[in-house]
């Protein structure tokens, strides 16, 4: 199975409908990121395999933010976003089911924003950022736009970040352990002086 992830800004993928602000840190996939604080704005993301993903970025204005996701045409699913207390990225909100494998389409649209009340300041919406397609019938090679190895990359620094947290804080506690056996030692050997 081969993945494509093409980002918010692919216009050869994406097609926006309406008032979207363009957005983005280095933390996010390629630096970009797109939203809309007007209901009813949507998107049309194309795309070529059997089953779709959408990654946004949300913090805690987003809560309560409601959008739908229809995949060709099926009956929309809306989407609630959860409270949360601090940015969070890359966050996995919507999968398609499983499709004939082919050329496809993913409506997605603004169907609840916050206008500032009670979240507190910030945009009180959700930005987009990558979206990544399973296509178990497509060969090794990817396309200009879907760069998969910069996605693993983007992947990789999350998890490399994660993995190396967990290492030193593994030696700190065994450290710890091996300075306090010590000192219990002088200590049992100093009563006997």
């Amino acid at each position: 199975m081969n993945l494509t992830i093409f980002d918010d800004q692919d216009l050869a993928h994406i097609t926006y409908n309406g008032t979207w602000v363009k957005g983005g840190t280095p933390q996010n996939f390629r630096n970009t990121l797109t939203s809309s604080t007007t209901v009813g704005d949507s998107f049309i993301a194309r795309f070529n395999g059997d089953s779709i993903r959408v990654y946004t970025t949300i913090d805690n204005t987003s809560a309560g933010v409601i959008t739908s996701y229809s995949a060709d045409g099926l009956l929309p699913e809306e989407v609630a976003y959860p409270t949360v207390q601090e940015r969070m990225l890359d966050n996995l909100i919507w999968q398609s089911p499983i499709l004939q494998p082919g050329d496809h389409t993913l409506r997605v649209q603004i169907v609840k924003v916050n206008n500032g009340s009670g979240v507190g300041s910030g945009e009180g919406t959700v930005w987009f950022d990558y979206f990544v397609v399973e296509d178990p019938a497509a060969t090794a090679t990817a396309t200009p736009s879907s760069q998969p190895s910069v996605a693993m990359d983007h992947y990789k620094r999350n998890n490399v970040a994660a993995i190396v947290g967990g290492t030193v804080a593994g030696m700190v506690v065994i450290l710890a352990g091996v300075v306090l056996v010590f000192f219990r030692a002088r200590r049992r050997a100093a009563k006997f002086y």
